[in-house]
């Protein structure tokens, strides 16, 4: 709709001419006034008729062909002698935008089917070939968008990539998934700044805040769901281990790769050699864990720890103390420090399981 309405306004900015497009059943899919009657009666018996065009309620009625059927009915103010050519040119646009829309609807169609895996490899060179899809490096780029997806968003993004190169394809309610030519740009670095130009312009020109996961590229389309699949792990890995981070590479995963993968009964098993038979309350304590996660996040410094936390050396000092009479472990060895890091890490894969499984 944006693109036809677009398409209007700069023709109306050329010819200073008044127009309405409307599609072949009478809805009003652009315009640049508004109409002092209601002429979709009108538009639909055109549409449906043998003439090419006519004049009528003070405007040229212009059919827009495509493939040698209606796709809509343009209508140009006839307050103008070279109205008509004006509209003709019109259409012959209109047209041209329907084409490039069907073009992507049919490519979308197509990459969508490709990631969900629907589709057998020779089915894939055969519509590659018709749809003209060169062999190129690309990457799938999981956009996850808080609070979910409205509208405009896909627009924004179809304006911000080259949608002749890329490809964006609708999940869900929550998510797309860009599928970006990178055969300029497939180090792991080139790869986080496009990740990083997405969150930035959603940000600043949809108002909304996303996570932006990354698979690896790959220049064969039959290996593009392995791309798919990466991103799609690396969403659901940054979801349970890494909640704070919005940029997140299936390159750069770490240990939360390995935990996510652990099956049920040997994460137990570990949560049971570490704690025992009773998980220690402070585990769940937030005040606790913030202390624990920032005196990890600086290398177990107790005096630069104590700085951030806005507390004295010796209270800081008291409190690891205390935690290794409640834990057992001394987070200020390095060795016992890994240790409930990687337990912290599985408890938190047990919850996710437990949820996903409706425990």
């Amino acid at each position: 709709m944006q693109r036809f309405q677009d398409a209007l306004i700069e023709i109306k900015a050329l010819s200073h001419l008044d127009l309405l497009y409307f599609s072949n059943d009478g809805e009003l899919l652009a315009s640049t006034c508004k109409a002092k009657t209601d002429l979709s009666a009108s538009v639909k018996d055109f549409a449906t008729s043998v003439a090419e065009s006519q004049v009528a309620f003070g405007f040229h009625f212009i059919k827009v062909m495509l493939r040698d059927n209606v796709e809509g009915v343009l209508l140009v103010s006839a307050s103008a002698d070279n109205a008509f050519m004006i509209g003709k040119m019109a259409a012959r646009e209109l047209s041209l935008i329907s084409e490039s829309q069907r073009a992507d609807s049919d490519r979308g169609g197509f990459m969508q089917h490709l990631l969900l895996g629907n589709l057998l490899p020779v089915d894939i060179y055969q519509k590659a070939k018709t749809l003209k899809l060169d062999t190129v490096d690309r990457a799938c780029f999981l956009i996850r968008v808080e609070g979910g997806k409205e509208p405009a968003m896909e627009e924004i993004l179809r304006g911000y990539f080259d949608l002749k190169i890329d490809d964006i394809v609708e999940l869900d309610q929550e998510s797309y998934i860009l599928i970006k030519d990178v055969r300029e740009d497939n180090s792991d670095s080139e790869l986080i700044e496009i990740a990083k130009a997405i969150i930035t312009v959603m940000q600043t020109e949809a108002m909304a805040n996303v996570v932006v996961s990354v698979g690896n590229p790959t220049s064969r389309l039959e290996t593009l769901p392995t791309s798919y699949q990466e991103a799609k792990l690396a969403m659901e890995v940054g979801r349970t281990f890494y909640p704070k981070e919005t940029i997140l590479p299936y390159t750069r995963l770490g240990i939360g790769r390995l935990i996510y993968q652990l099956p049920a009964s040997l994460c137990e098993m570990f949560i049971k050699e570490v704690f025992g038979e009773k998980i220690p309350e402070e585990v769940y304590d937030e005040e606790i864990m913030e202390t624990i996660e920032k005196f990890l996040e600086n290398d177990l410094n107790i005096s630069e720890t104590a700085r951030q936390l806005y507390v004295h050396r010796n209270t800081l000092v008291y409190r690891l103390e205390r935690l290794q009479a409640e834990l057992g472990l001394d987070i200020r060895v390095f060795e016992d420090a890994m240790t409930f890091r990687i337990a912290v890490m599985v408890l938190q894969h047990l919850e996710d399981m437990r949820k996903q499984s409706g425990i």
